[in-house]
């Protein structure tokens, strides 16, 4: 009997890590194709698409982890997952002090780093670790086809509508000047959209399968 439940447990640990490659393929795949195809419709000049699609894979870096915690349940996955989603926040705390201990432009631009990457970390955090993504999923393939459709659908729409923003935002003061980029507004709404991108809106997508998953489930008992 407990041959045949670590054997389970082995099953299940291997499907799972699969599942997660998969989903971290896909979502990178989705983001920088995207990109791709919007910079070719816009003609992009090589240096311009090249720093896109650099920064759209770093930014989908952990959204694979965020689609695998719709489904996994193995504790070890999980804490590998956890930890990987506060990524994205502990780069943007470790650039803020970077840039207090150099010393390079107005100190009160780094310093504003360190507000939103607490906040990106806590945030990381407290949803990963709520009620609702610690309660039990459906176990048919629900959970798995809301992990693959659902969420890679709504977080890249939810990120575009984000960077349609940012770009009108930061584009016209660009245009003049890149280190306009470094004055407090445009720094900011950039540093905030970051945060939104790589850890909130895909925590809320993430968190909504969840829940849906463990009601279809309910409702199935």
């Amino acid at each position: 009997m407990k041959t045949h439940k670590r054997t389970d447990g082995k099953k299940s640990f291997w499907t799972e890590l699969l599942m997660w490659a998969l989903a971290s393929t896909l979502s990178s795949t989705l983001v920088v194709g995207g990109v791709y195809l919007t910079s070719s419709m816009l003609e992009w000049g090589m240096t311009l698409r090249t720093f896109a699609l650099l920064g759209a894979a770093l930014l989908s870096l952990t959204w694979g982890s965020w689609a695998s915690l719709i489904w996994t349940e193995n504790r070890a996955l999980r804490v590998v997952m956890e930890a990987l989603t506060i990524v994205p926040g502990i780069l943007i705390l470790a650039m803020g002090l970077l840039g207090l201990y150099i010393g390079w432009g107005s100190w009160y631009l780094w310093a504003g780093l360190l507000v939103p990457s607490a906040g990106t970390i806590a945030a990381a955090l407290l949803l990963s670790n709520d009620t609702v993504m610690r309660m039990k999923t459906t176990p048919g393939s629900l959970k798995y086809l809301l992990g693959f459709t659902l969420f890679p659908a709504a977080t890249a729409l939810s990120a575009a509508a984000i960077a349609y923003l940012w770009w009108g935002f930061v584009t016209r003061p660009v245009e003049s000047d890149w280190r306009s980029l470094l004055n407090v507004a445009s720094f900011m709404v950039s540093v905030l959209s970051i945060a939104l991108v790589t850890t909130v809106i895909p925590a809320m997508v993430s968190r909504t399968c969840r829940q849906l998953a463990a009601s279809w489930r309910n409702r199935s008992l």
